[in-house]
C-alpha cells in the first residue's frame, strides 16, 4: 500500500467521515430514540390501565418485539432506514402525472448479426 498514489490515500481517509454513523446498542441514534419513546409511552399507558404484574410482563415483551427486529435490520445497514423513508414519500410516488409510452426494443441474434428492433416497427412489419 506504500506504492499507492497519496492523494488517493487522503481521499480514503475523508471517506470515512461521510460514512461514520453513531450507533447506541447496534442501532443508530434517532431510531433508538423514538423506538425508546414509543416503547416508554406504551409502557406508562399499560401501567395506568393494567395491573402492575400484567404492566410488567407486556412491556418487556413490547420490548423485544420492538428491539430485536430493529437491531437485525440496522446491523448491516446503519442508514437504511433513510433510504425507506426517502422511498417511501418519494415525489413520484405522491403525483399523479401520467406517464408516456415508452419505445420497448427487442433484441433479435441472427449468426453474428445482432439487430435492435423497436416494437412498435415490428408490429407494423407483421401487420
Amino acid at each position: 500500500m506504500s506504492d499507492a498514489n497519496p492523494d488517493q490515500q487522503n481521499k480514503l481517509r475523508n471517506l470515512g467521515v461521510f460514512n461514520s454513523e453513531s450507533r447506541t446498542l447496534g442501532l443508530p441514534g434517532k431510531i433508538l430514540t423514538a423506538l425508546v419513546v414509543f416503547w416508554l409511552a406504551t409502557t406508562i399507558t399499560l401501567f395506568i390501565y393494567t395491573v402492575w404484574w400484567i404492566a410488567v410482563f407486556a412491556s418487556l415483551v413490547f420490548a423485544v418485539v420492538l428491539f430485536v427486529p430493529a437491531y437485525l435490520v440496522h446491523e448491516e445497514d446503519p442508514q437504511g432506514y433513510r433510504t425507506w423513508l426517502h422511498t417511501l414519500w418519494a415525489p413520484g410516488k405522491l403525483s399523479t402525472e401520467q406517464y408516456g409510452k415508452r419505445d420497448i426494443r427487442i433484441i433479435e441474434i441472427s449468426g453474428s448479426e445482432i439487430e435492435f428492433i423497436s416494437l412498435k416497427e415490428r408490429q407494423k412489419g407483421n401487420s
